[in-house]
């Protein structure tokens, strides 16, 4: 599998425009140089047309470091693609739960263990569009896994 793209979210050359996108937010202090900050309402990065082929049979990996600052009483999504009405995939802290989650349409992945507020961790999703499969990765560990007899219809071409 081939690596299509990696992104930056910060650079010294220009610390909010860095490639193709834009941060409606503000940038911190992170687990490892510098974050951006999201106030758990209005705060994204958008870039400007779709980064990654979700379709059907696509493979893809995503990964985020991310830190909760408590317990959100929505979900909280580090890593999403949107694909009209909804999201082709989202990487993110699920409420109901109190789970990181991996989820397509139709398909979801839990970690086994409850965040820790103020932690920084790195989540790492992974779907196999040839199986069916989606797995959730908690750190260094395999935290969860979710398959399907049939993968879920295409979000994005």
């Amino acid at each position: 599998m081939a690596r299509e793209g990696s992104w930056q979210l910060w650079s010294r050359a220009n610390p909010r425009s860095v490639g193709e996108y834009q941060l409606l937010g503000r940038l911190g202090a992170g687990g490892m140089g510098r974050a951006a900050l999201f106030d758990g309402g209005s705060s994204q990065i958008v870039t400007r047309g779709q980064v990654l082929h979700t379709g059907k049979g696509r493979s893809f990996t995503v990964s985020a470091w991310v830190s909760l600052s408590g317990r959100p009483a929505f979900f909280a999504t580090a890593v999403g693609q949107d694909a009209g009405d909804v999201s082709c995939f989202y990487l993110q802290y699920s409420p109901a739960e109190n789970r990181w989650a991996f989820a397509r349409p139709g398909l979801r992945a839990l970690s086994y263990t409850v965040p820790k507020p103020g932690v920084w961790t790195h989540l790492v999703g992974v779907c196999d569009g040839a199986r069916g499969q989606l797995l959730l990765y908690v750190g260094e560990f395999r935290r969860s896994a979710a398959m399907t007899a049939t993968p879920s219809p295409p979000m994005v071409p």
